[in-house]
């Protein structure tokens, strides 16, 4: 949690005390979802805990992959997020299993609440991260 933080931090150009903030943030929030303090996040500790760190995902993906500044998600940008993940997974040595990027790229339609159809507004990015955690929670459970 600590290393996405921190990363997630420095791709957003914070200063080091901003990254610090980010971090303590973060460690508060992971402290406060594994009750039984193993520093592990097990399946029944995830789920409570998968909205509050939803909320704080929009902010981070809007200040990455919001490339116009409209305080929105096109789905290019959503596909940029995709692909991140894609990326990060590779260069983990991780491979997602099987449907799970495609899933995901079809999910930016499968969340639109409103008619506008081509962004994704707040709550729909919440939707959207959610989906991101289920899917892969789900996909290792």
């Amino acid at each position: 949690m600590s290393r996405c933080a921190r990363q997630t931090s420095q791709a957003m150009q914070l200063r080091e005390i901003e990254v610090g903030a980010v971090l303590a943030e973060a460690g508060e929030l992971w402290g406060a979802a594994d009750s039984n303090h193993d520093g592990l996040l097990d399946y029944h500790e995830w789920k409570p805990a998968a909205f509050s760190l939803a909320s704080i995902f929009v902010d981070v993906f809007l200040d990455i992959f919001d490339i116009d500044r409209d305080g929105r998600l096109s789905e290019a940008e959503w596909h940029n997020i995709v692909n991140a993940i894609s990326i990060g997974l590779a260069e983990t040595g991780h491979n997602p299993p099987s449907g799970i990027i495609t899933r995901l790229e079809g999910a930016f339609h499968d969340y639109q609440l409103d008619s506008d159809g081509s962004t994704a507004s707040t709550v729909e990015m919440v939707a959207l991260i959610l989906q991101i955690f289920t899917t892969f929670l789900d996909a290792l459970a």
